[in-house]
């Protein structure tokens, strides 16, 4: 009823008085919030705000209060009850005690439907071809195409373009879907940053995700759509693209959320510590051990690995970087890259290395990472982590809180104090810990240490029975990110060929690459023909020839004077005619390949280019680097 709903205010948007459309609008915001609303979950707002977790601790005192009831029962009879009936009449009390509750079970909705509300609302004065395609569209999840790729129909028509410059010349097609395309990886990268971001909160979804994404997407095309003549059909393909990928991120990300603050789940994991106290103290046997025991298996021990999870990633960060030469910079990096591109010989790796340089090179770089770092690789880091904590948690549990405090709940609650920087401890675990526990508090601290050697065991042995995939999955610094900054550059390119810049960070003002490539290899075209142009910028800036561009409002400029145009830009001119052999060498290996990726008439290739073998353009690049 919604699509229906905004077409109609569509059709009917030309008869409309701006007040009636300000109305109509607004109705159809309403009828978008309320549709929203009954298809999220009615807990998750609940849950954002941190209520869920006082919900949680009034159910644990209910059943605390109930247990202490039953304990008292059980006392009071004259004759000791046997274990098989103290266990029954904990269970008879616990499930009791959980009807009365009336726990709602969480419930899992499906965050691409939310999601895909919210944009067809946000494109519904886009056209009548748009709504038409989105009503095609019935799950984001499903939009899983690998990545971006352009085509023609994200350029505005040519009568439309000549309308806004008379300078436009139609050759220059081409020009516009590369920069489209460099502005296209530009949104996808600032937004995947965004997703990572909200994944690695930990929190639930949220419906001003998916707005914020939006907005970020529309607010960079329309700073850029007249410059860059970019339809509406880019706008709709790059929120698809990018909504497809977050929603599948967000459902697995509010999946994980409600399984870790599902209420049930929560007491049922609390539950076995319960009936052992319940146990040993209708039997009347000292509890105090195993609620320290307790304290290091259920409050320290989970504690503990998330701390190495967010310390290990710099770690092995560190240790690649001075390990392997090729993280030491750029240039040694670049060699290490083409050489392996040579070797594979794979036209779609030229084409995703030279069309998305960042999305490559990271994903090569965390493919190095999972075949470089093993466990035993890890297995230093991860005892020196331990081993550091361990320290840490022993000076807490000994600053003369054993003196100070006067019960074992205000003695751990000291101790979570002194260690919260380096510690994330439950309070509803600690609560469980507490309960009925009576134990001297230094003699407390000194049980919660004799365990603590055994802890420290059990997590190192867990972590180094993890593969390393999913090691790198819980880390929280990334490698393949922090390494992307050291040997990636800057992330500008050159306005001719695409090269990436080779400055390395973002503390430096002029921009250089050391090999430059053929211009065809960017998609450029040459003027009227359609063909690959063969053109090195490298030579071209000390020829006679002129470009014209966008930036030149497509009157020829001279090569000569390119820093009039791109002042920031270091070309230096070929110091050897051999300098890009490599590049010269792919382009006649893959020609036709990119003529037919770029719809383009395949390059005039010079004679001698033909006679450069493999041999000689990976002789090149060493010679370079």
């Amino acid at each position: 009823m919604l699509l229906y709903r905004v077409i109609y205010l569509l059709l009917s948007s030309g008869k409309e008085s701006k007040e009636e459309k300000t109305t109509q609008t607004d109705l159809v915001c309403c009828e978008e919030k309320s549709t929203q609303t009954e298809d999220q979950d009615p807990h998750t707002s609940d849950i954002q705000k941190g209520k869920v977790k006082n919900m949680q601790s009034n159910y644990q005192i209910r059943i605390e209060e109930n247990i202490t009831d039953l304990l008292r029962r059980c006392q009071e009879k004259n004759q000791k009850p046997s274990d098989a009936e103290l266990k029954r009449e904990f269970e008879e009390m616990w499930e009791e005690t959980l009807r009365d509750l009336q726990i709602e079970k969480l419930k899992t909705h499906n965050v691409s439907r939310s999601m895909l509300h919210p944009l067809m609302n946000d494109m519904s004065n886009k056209g009548s071809n748009v709504n038409q395609h989105l009503l095609g569209v019935k799950d984001l999840a499903n939009v899983t195409q690998p990545y971006f790729k352009m085509d023609e129909k994200y350029i505005k028509s040519r009568q439309s373009i000549m309308t806004q410059t008379s300078y436009f010349v139609f050759g220059h097609r081409n020009e516009f879907l590369d920069n489209i395309n460099a502005f296209a990886h530009s949104i996808i990268d600032n937004c995947s940053k965004y997703i990572r971001e909200k994944v690695g909160t930990g929190e639930d979804y949220c419906d001003n995700y998916c707005l914020e994404l939006l907005h970020m997407i529309t607010t960079e095309i329309s700073e850029e759509s007249i410059n860059l003549h970019l339809s509406t059909w880019f706008e709709l393909d790059m929120k698809l693209h990018i909504l497809g990928k977050a929603s599948r991120e967000f459902q697995k990300m509010h999946e994980k959320f409600i399984k870790e603050n599902d209420k049930t789940l929560h007491l049922e994991k609390l539950k076995p510590g319960y009936l052992e106290t319940f146990m040993e103290m209708s039997q009347g046997k000292d509890i105090c051990l195993n609620k320290a025991k307790a304290f290091c298996e259920r409050c320290l021990k989970p504690a503990m690995m998330d701390h190495v999870f967010r310390h290990l990633g710099q770690k092995i960060v560190d240790e690649i970087e001075s390990s392997d030469k090729i993280f030491s910079s750029r240039t040694f990096f670049q060699e290490r890259l083409l050489k392996e591109l040579l070797e594979e010989r794979s036209f779609q790796n030229y084409v995703k290395y030279i069309q998305s340089y960042e999305e490559y090179t990271k994903d090569w770089i965390l493919n190095y990472t999972e075949t470089y770092v093993k466990p035993q690789f890890l297995k230093p880091f991860q005892e020196d982590l331990l081993s550091s904590l361990d320290t840490k948690i022993r000076g807490a549990l000994n600053r003369d809180n054993s003196g100070k405090s006067l019960s074992v709940s205000d003695f751990l609650k000291s101790v979570c104090e002194i260690l919260k920087e380096e510690l994330e401890i439950p309070q509803n675990d600690i609560q469980a810990v507490t309960f009925q526990n009576t134990a001297d508090v230094g003699q407390f601290s000194s049980d919660i240490q004799f365990f603590l050697r055994d802890t420290e065991t059990e997590v190192l042995s867990e972590l180094q029975s993890m593969d390393i995939k999913s090691v790198l999955s819980r880390v929280t610094v990334k490698p393949q990110d922090v390494l992307f900054i050291t040997v990636g550059g800057c992330g500008k390119q050159c306005p001719f060929c695409g090269v990436p810049c080779e400055a390395g960070g973002e503390e430096h003002k002029e921009h250089f690459a050391t090999i430059h490539r053929p211009q065809g290899l960017r998609r450029c075209k040459c003027i009227n023909f359609q063909i690959l142009p063969t053109d090195i910028c490298s030579t071209s800036v000390v020829s006679n020839g002129t470009f014209r561009n966008s930036d030149t409002e497509y009157k020829p400029h001279p090569y000569r004077d390119y820093r009039t145009i791109y002042p920031d830009w270091v070309i230096q001119p070929d110091p050897s005619i051999e300098s890009s052999d490599y590049w010269k060498y792919i382009f006649v290996r893959f020609n036709e390949q990119f003529a037919e990726e770029f719809k383009a008439i395949p390059a005039m290739i010079p004679f001698d280019w033909r006679s450069i073998t493999q041999k000689k353009a990976l002789q090149s690049i060493k010679k370079i680097f």
